[in-house]
């Protein structure tokens, strides 16, 4: 009996010494896109400020950070004011994983309020020809997912 209560005891003290450990884990940042346009990027994790900084458009090579972070949940937040962003995420961080966000651009995003007026107009003129699922992104938004090393661009 007092077998099993050690070995369960130690079990949980296991348990809990896995998950309070911090570790170095990447996190990359990027925008795919290939639009030359720019736009700020501010990236909290368990709200402390990761990073706070323009993200530019690359398809090879994402901004990479390396943060201490434990293993399990983890809330991350991410704004942006150019984008009209304001985006919040939960992830479950494993050993030997990197988290990965992506920046999706909306169709519309830089376009200012003439093109843009211009555009719902030709719209509304010719609605057999032009329908309103064009831009097929109507809002920006951030991906946000985790995964095995090693991290490959493709």
């Amino acid at each position: 009996m007092k077998k099993n209560i050690v070995i369960i005891l130690f079990g949980i003290l296991l348990v809990i010494f896995f998950f309070s450990i911090k570790v170095s884990t990447n996190i990359y940042v990027g925008d795919y896109s290939y639009s030359p346009m720019v736009i700020d990027v501010q990236l909290k994790i368990d709200d402390k400020l990761v990073l706070d900084d323009s993200l530019h458009s690359s398809p090879f090579f994402p901004t990479i950070l390396n943060e201490k972070l434990r293993y399990g949940f983890h809330k991350i937040n991410i704004s942006s004011k150019k984008a009209d962003i304001d985006q919040e995420n939960k992830v479950f961080l494993f050993p030997n994983q990197y988290v990965h966000i992506e920046f999706f651009r909306a169709d519309t995003l830089g376009m200012g309020e003439e093109a843009l007026a211009e555009y719902n107009s030709i719209i509304e003129t010719f609605p057999g020809v032009f329908s309103k699922r064009i831009p097929s992104r109507t809002r920006s938004s951030f991906g946000v997912w985790t995964n095995f090393n090693p991290f490959y661009t493709e």
